[in-house]
């Protein structure tokens, strides 16, 4: 039995618009079908792939919004998992 989370090197190794993972306060969100659906257009969401967003998340939506998000476009966006070395405030 070994950590069950999502290292940093394999969040970043999902970089491109054909394998997309980002990270929102500690969770692992693989976005590939959500790219082109984006509200705030593709460039806004690509600029993060493979990287933590949640920086820039946090500035832009609610709290509940990934949980939200996650329920309501299911079909567009999976939750992978939390990521090991995460740190939320």
């Amino acid at each position: 039995d070994g950590p069950t989370g999502i290292s940093m090197d394999e969040v970043k190794k999902h970089n491109t618009k054909e394998d997309a993972w980002l990270v929102i306060n500690g969770d692992v969100i693989d976005v590939t079908k959500w790219i082109p659906i984006h509200p705030g257009g593709e460039q806004a969401i690509t600029a993060y792939l493979g990287q933590d967003a949640s920086d820039e998340w946090n500035m832009i939506h609610k709290p509940d919004t990934v949980r939200q998000s996650l329920e309501k476009h299911a079909d567009c966006l999976q939750l992978m998992g939390r990521v090991l070395d995460a740190t939320v405030c």
